[in-house]
């Protein structure tokens, strides 16, 4: 696994299109306006916490579109990777955008930090 940010060992990227089905299906879900933050927990794993990133279908957004989206959602995430460290358990997660519009990077970047706010206190102890 590719970790998101060079010098960390405990936040990966996830790739893989089961986990990304697996976690759709049996995931916690907790949306902040266009931004959904899917979860899906692990008690066996040794804190290892793995996020994807996703853009829905919208017929306006071709593949540029969506991939620019995914960067700003990268962008975000890595802003806040100090956050996801400290707060988030070991498992999978998501980061989904689920606007109709392509948005601006301070609005990407509230959206996230809001989202995983609301994670946070939710977050189960297994």
């Amino acid at each position: 696994m590719k970790p998101l940010k060079k010098n960390n060992k405990r936040v990966f990227i996830l790739k893989k299109n089961t986990s990304f089905k697996k976690i759709f299906s049996l995931g916690l879900s907790f949306s902040s306006g266009d931004i959904v933050l899917m979860a899906l927990f692990r008690a066996r794993e040794l804190g290892l916490v793995n996020i994807g990133f996703a853009v829905a279908r919208h017929p306006s957004f071709n593949s540029v579109k969506k991939n620019r989206i995914k960067r700003l959602l990268k962008e975000a995430v890595l802003k806040n990777i100090g956050f996801v460290n400290e707060n988030f358990s070991s498992g999978d997660y998501i980061v989904l955008y689920n606007g109709s519009y392509v948005p601006s990077s301070s609005k990407v970047s509230t959206g996230v930090l809001c989202a995983f706010k609301k994670l946070a206190p939710n977050k189960l102890n297994t």
